[in-house]
C-alpha cells in the first residue's frame, strides 16, 4: 500500500513489553515513522542509530502555557528540545499547555477550556462605527465547530456562557440545535441572568444590568479600572426609560434607536468599584450553581429520532 502521507506510530503506546529501542525498530520494520514523548529519558544516539524516521516528540522539559512563570520555563526548555530534536531529525515538537505526566495526562488542571470568543452578533452597534459583526449563520457555524471540536476532545457537556446582549437570542437557538445534532446537553446563559436579585440589590440608579451602565461600568471599575474613561462618566446616562425587559414583543432595534448619541443604556454616573465587586462575585456564584446543578446535565430527549413522534408503544 502506498500513501502520500507519512504515517507514524507513537513508540510510547505500542509493544510496551519491549525496550524502547526494540519498539522503534519494530515500528520502522513495519514501514511507519516513530514518535516519542520525553526525550530526556531516552538515549538519543542509540535511537538515531536505528535508522528510523522520527516525526515528532515532546518539545519541552518543564513548564506550561497556563501561568506566566510556567510559560517562560516552557519556552526556555523548548530551546534545549530543539537541539535534541536535531539529533533525531525530528521536524515537529509538541507543546502541551498543561504539562503531561508519564501517562500522558494533564499535570495541571485548566480552569478555562476555551478562550472567550471576541466576535459575535453586534450589528446593532454599526451606527456607532468601528464595529465588526458576524451574521447568525456564521455565528451558529462557528459555535458548531467549537462544540464538535470539544466532542472530539472528549467533552460531553457544554456551557456557552455569554456576556453580550446581541448574542442572547442567537445562543438560545444554537444551544437547542446543537443538543439535537450532537445528543449532549448544551446550556447557555448570560451574566445578567445568573444572579438577578443580587445584581439588583447592588445597584442604586437602575434595577438591572443594561449597557455601559451603572452595573457594567461598576464591573469594569472592579476588574480593570484603567479602561474606564472617568472623564466621560458625567455624560454617560441615557434619557427616558431604558428597561427593555418590559416589552412584550421581540424585534430588532439598533443602538441608534435604543441608546442614541452615547450608546449608554442606564446611568453610569452611579458606578463604583464596590458595586462591581459585589456584582462580579454574585455572577461567579450564580454561574457555579448552574454548572453544579445535575438536573441541567441530563441527556437531551432525542425527539427527532425516527418514529419518536408516534408516541410510546
Amino acid at each position: 500500500m502506498t500513501t502520500p502521507f507519512t504515517l507514524a506510530v507513537c513508540s510510547e503506546m505500542v509493544f510496551t513489553d519491549r525496550p524502547l529501542i526494540e519498539r522503534v525498530r519494530r515500528i520502522d520494520d513495519l514501514g511507519f515513522a516513530a514518535e516519542i514523548w520525553d526525550w530526556t529519558t531516552k538515549d538519543l544516539t542509540a535511537l538515531a542509530a536505528t535508522g528510523a524516521m522520527f516525526t515528532s516528540m515532546t518539545g519541552y522539559i518543564r513548564g506550561d502555557l497556563i501561568t506566566p512563570d510556567g510559560t517562560d520555563e516552557l519556552l526556555r526548555t523548548a530551546e534545549e528540545s530543539i537541539k535534541a530534536a536535531a539529533t533525531l531529525g525530528v521536524p515537529r515538537l509538541n507543546l502541551h499547555g498543561t504539562g503531561l505526566d508519564g501517562r500522558g495526562l494533564p499535570v495541571l488542571p485548566a480552569e478555562v477550556v476555551t478562550p472567550p470568543m471576541w466576535l459575535g452578533l453586534s450589528e446593532h452597534h454599526f451606527p456607532f462605527g468601528g464595529t465588526i459583526s458576524l451574521d447568525y449563520a456564521t455565528f451558529a457555524a462557528v459555535l458548531r465547530c467549537i462544540v464538535k471540536s470539544l466532542l472530539a476532545d472528549g467533552f460531553s457537556r457544554v456551557m456557552l456562557f455569554n456576556s453580550h446582549g446581541g448574542n442572547i437570542d442567537p445562543l438560545a437557538v444554537s444551544a437547542r440545535e446543537l443538543a439535537h445534532e450532537f445528543g449532549i446537553p448544551v446550556l447557555t446563559t448570560t451574566i445578567t441572568k445568573v444572579a438577578p436579585a443580587a445584581i439588583s440589590a447592588a445597584l442604586t440608579a437602575q434595577k438591572a444590568l443594561h449597557h455601559a451602565c451603572e452595573g457594567e461600568t461598576s464591573i469594569w471599575m472592579h476588574l480593570d479600572p484603567a479602561q474606564v474613561r472617568m472623564d466621560q462618566i458625567a455624560n454617560s446616562v441615557s434619557p427616558g426609560n431604558f428597561d427593555a425587559g418590559q416589552q412584550v414583543s421581540s424585534r430588532f432595534w439598533s443602538f441608534s434607536e435604543r441608546a442614541p448619541v452615547t450608546g449608554v443604556r442606564g446611568d453610569a454616573r452611579a458606578a463604583t468599584p464596590e458595586k462591581g465587586k459585589a456584582i462580579f462575585e454574585a455572577m461567579a456564584e450564580g454561574l457555579a450553581k448552574e454548572l453544579r446543578d445535575t438536573a441541567n446535565w441530563s441527556p437531551p430527549d432525542d425527539v427527532w429520532r425516527r418514529g419518536r413522534a408516534q408516541g410510546p408503544r
